[in-house]
């Protein structure tokens, strides 16, 4: 009865001790956080760039109209430039008759007070059962065209197709 006693003591005396570690441990952290000084590591500093965003969502509008939405995995802005440089970059392009073209590519630049916008690296469009690749494409909003000027290959299933340029006009299809 007293083992039992006693080992019911240093049970209790244990359970408090680990409490009482445990309510300093998070009592400093919360102090830590509280204060704002909390260490930030492995960031690298782009001297370029005013803003560096991950995952980066856009979405265009003219007279209340959806012209195209944009996400791509990271982009920096340069304010003085005027201008994103994206990476891992998809766009929608939003079409009159409520067709969509989805684009990919490696790269972007976004002009941010035109919204023009550059694609390179591995550019894909799909439209429908039509793909596009090609190295470059623009687009240009004011217009609503996207146009490129090298080397572009069409392929559905039926047919391929290869062309010095491309220009499409998204508000005529």
């Amino acid at each position: 009865m007293v083992k039992k006693k006693l080992f019911l003591v240093k049970f209790f005396l244990i359970i408090f001790l680990v409490l009482i570690i445990a309510g300093l441990g998070a009592s400093y952290h919360l102090k830590q956080l509280k204060s704002g000084k909390t260490a930030i590591n492995n960031i690298k500093i782009d001297s370029k760039a005013d803003i560096v965003l991950n995952n980066m969502h856009q979405t265009s509008t003219k007279n209340g109209i959806k012209d195209w939405t944009l996400s791509a995995s990271s982009a920096r802005l340069i304010k003085n430039e005027n201008r994103a440089v994206m990476q891992d970059v998809k766009v929608s392009f939003y079409m009159k008759n409520s067709n969509e073209i989805f684009l990919t590519s490696k790269k972007g630049t976004l002009d941010t007070k035109k919204h023009d916008m550059t694609f390179s690296g591995n550019v894909v469009v799909r439209y429908k059962e039509n793909t596009l690749t090609t190295d470059k494409l623009h687009y240009t909003k004011k217009e609503h065209i996207i146009y490129s000027n090298v080397h572009v290959k069409i392929e559905n299933k039926d047919s391929v197709m290869h062309g010095d340029s491309l220009l499409t006009d998204l508000n005529t299809s």
